[in-house]
């Protein structure tokens, strides 16, 4: 077995291609872009900012300053004084233009649309079971697109919007748009682009789809997922920490491309000295079962705990299984622990993989991604590798 374990960090080690490239975000430096109210461009580059604002325009139940700071997660005092505004409180004019403060990353901004209630209940046929493609979630057509529209609570809404209008990815689920709730009783819809083969999850758990996953597309679906957590891990300020990643939560396009969806319990991440980031846990974190990391028990995170749910779903996806009762998925490999031979492994490795692929992957491929899911799921957060390590090695076997 050390044989193979030297051969998956060789690769982790030999592969030297860089992975910028693979981002798809606007590099435009500050200094090369002129100021302009409303620009595309905002920027974050050594924690300076390009001038740059976002424009709101208050609506009911969000007429005052302090309901917009609240929904933005920005200070209060900021934006009155931006908007020369004295009263936090002051009852403002439905579409009084507020400008809002933007800092983030160097990245292209997609405005958010803003959607009418009748608009969506036309859209989903009155959010009725036939549109129904999830807990909350409806299958829409709006101008003549298809959408996915996800019903939120408030708290949540402005946590996924202030980290979706702020980053741009091909491999993250992209936020169009965004319907306010009223009251209690009219709740808030964000607007989604439509992933056409539902989640990864709905792949894998049908014999029909998963014939369909050939174990190309099952590399290419764990390269995109890694390109996606390496974004929001490596490539923007402030870094962010997924908190959820599961098969129900990585999504398939029509093209076999996987999308990162759900950031509700995202969380921003800083460095602390010794090169470990992390923070303390705000509230209750809802992972799924057999993905939450070991340490999130202890009161803390960092992206280490993305890595260790990425390793099971890596278990997941070259298995078709999941986790039932107290059996969690990444105790089905104890063969590459050691004490195996290297065709006894071999063998329980073919076993574990799944029968709807009948054989047809290489042996090697299936072993690496196999070792590199025991190596994100270690129990010490500190021997697994980073997401930077998983994109480096997994570029190699695209």
């Amino acid at each position: 077995m050390n044989s193979l374990w030297f051969f998956i960090w060789v690769l982790n080690l030999g592969a030297l291609r860089l992975i910028s490239a693979q981002q798809s975000y606007d590099e435009t430096g500050c200094d090369d872009v002129p100021f302009e109210p409303g620009s595309k461009y905002t920027c974050n580059t050594l924690m300076k900012s390009c001038q740059t604002y976002a424009v709101y325009r208050a609506q009911q139940n969000y007429q005052t300053i302090s309901a917009i700071s609240l929904l933005f997660d920005l200070n209060e005092n900021d934006i009155l004084q931006l908007n020369n505004i004295t009263e936090p409180l002051q009852t403002l004019d439905a579409g009084r233009e507020v400008l809002i403060p933007v800092i983030c990353s160097c990245s292209v901004k997609h405005p958010l649309l803003s959607y009418r209630l009748e608009e969506l209940k036309v859209a989903t046929g009155d959010f009725g079971e036939a549109s129904k493609i999830g807990k909350l979630v409806y299958r829409g057509r709006l101008n003549s697109s298809k959408v996915a529209i996800k019903q939120m609570g408030s708290r949540e809404v402005r946590s996924v919007i202030n980290i979706l209008t702020k980053i741009n990815h091909v491999n993250l689920a992209r936020l169009l748009g965004v319907c306010y709730g009223r009251s209690e009783q009219n709740p808030t819809f964000l607007v989604f682009e439509f992933a056409e083969r539902g989640s990864l999850r709905d792949q894998l758990s049908k014999y029909s789809r998963s014939f369909e996953l050939e174990w190309g597309k099952r590399m290419r679906i764990a390269f995109d997922m890694a390109i996606g957590l390496h974004y929001i891990h490596h490539c923007i300020t402030p870094s962010y920490v997924h908190m959820d990643i599961s098969s129900e939560n990585v999504l398939v396009t029509s093209d076999w491309r996987a999308k990162i969806a759900n950031f509700k319990h995202a969380k921003r991440v800083t460095a602390t000295e010794d090169g470990y980031s992390s923070t303390e846990i705000g509230g209750l974190v809802m992972c799924r079962k057999g993905c939450m990391a070991p340490e999130l028990l202890r009161g803390m995170v960092s992206p280490k705990v993305d890595v260790f749910a990425f390793g099971v779903v890596l278990l997941e996806l070259i298995s078709a299984r999941e986790t039932t009762g107290e059996m969690l998925l990444r105790d089905s490999v104890g063969f590459l622990r050691g004490g195996e031979s290297e065709e006894g492994c071999t063998e329980k490795l073919r076993s574990f993989m799944d029968p709807s692929l009948k054989g047809d992957y290489p042996v090697n491929e299936a072993l690496f991604l196999a070792l590199l899911a025991k190596a994100c799921t270690e129990e010490d957060p500190f021997h697994r590798p980073t997401m930077n390590d998983i994109v480096k090695a997994l570029s190699k076997m695209i």
